[in-house]
């Protein structure tokens, strides 16, 4: 078992703002995002920054249950979940940005200057940039009012091309897999 320890970070958390009155939370979320995708990593080596395993939602409930050290061994751990739909993926050509993977009200404090925060880094790790929106549509299915203006500017922010939305929805698979079995 292990323990996220976090400075405290006075202020209101978003989960109960009202998002009619502030309405520029959505877009500054946005923003947030596309700077964690511009910060790469020392090393080429997909997960939680400093090793460990991999958790969070693409991972399943129960996390990666094993360690990636490189983009190799993530691509084994993908196309053997996605080998049920005799689909494959190779992850080896993104490069690996910092990914929060838990982008939700509850994680997000404004401050009393209007600073906004994101707190509980629990998930967060280097990964292609669109693990980052695929996480989006595990988090946000219960918050309408949030996920559809931060997914939808974050979409176009990104200009994915047509070959990352294609391995954004086998990532999804993957999750789908992980909830499903355990391989």
């Amino acid at each position: 078992r292990g323990y996220l320890f976090m400075e405290y970070v006075e202020g209101q958390n978003l989960s109960n703002l009202d998002l009619e009155i502030h309405q520029d939370i959505p877009s500054r979320v946005t923003r947030i995002l596309a700077h964690l995708g511009q910060i790469k990593g020392p090393a080429p080596i997909p997960g939680p920054i400093g090793g460990g395993e991999p958790l969070g939602y693409l991972f399943g409930d129960d996390g990666a249950k094993t360690v990636f050290t490189s983009i190799e061994d993530m691509n084994t751990y993908m196309n053997k979940r996605l080998q049920y739909r005799n689909d494959s993926i190779d992850l080896t050509s993104y490069p690996l940005v910092l990914c929060h993977g838990d982008i939700c009200r509850r994680n997000l404090i404004l401050e009393r200057d209007g600073s906004l925060c994101l707190v509980d880094w629990g998930y967060s790790g280097l990964y292609p940039r669109f693990f980052e929106l695929a996480t989006l549509s595990c988090v946000f299915p219960y918050d309408a009012a949030f996920e559809k203006p931060v997914t939808g500017e974050f979409e176009k922010l990104l200009s994915l091309t047509d070959q990352e939305k294609q391995d954004m929805k086998l990532t999804l698979c993957v999750r789908g897999a992980n909830l499903r079995w355990s391989l």
